[in-house]
């Protein structure tokens, strides 16, 4: 099963099972934040 097609539940537990140090909420947070779409580049100053 490709990672496309896993559901995020599925794709948290398989990370928390290879990263067993972080927390599972930054492990949600960064699957969600890679699966959005980025709107433009962002610009400092």
């Amino acid at each position: 099963m490709s990672l496309a097609r896993e559901t995020l539940e599925e794709q948290v537990r398989k990370a928390a099972k290879d990263n067993p140090d972080l927390p599972v909420a930054l492990i949600r947070d960064i699957l969600i934040a890679r699966q959005e779409k980025a709107v433009a580049e962002y610009r400092f100053g």
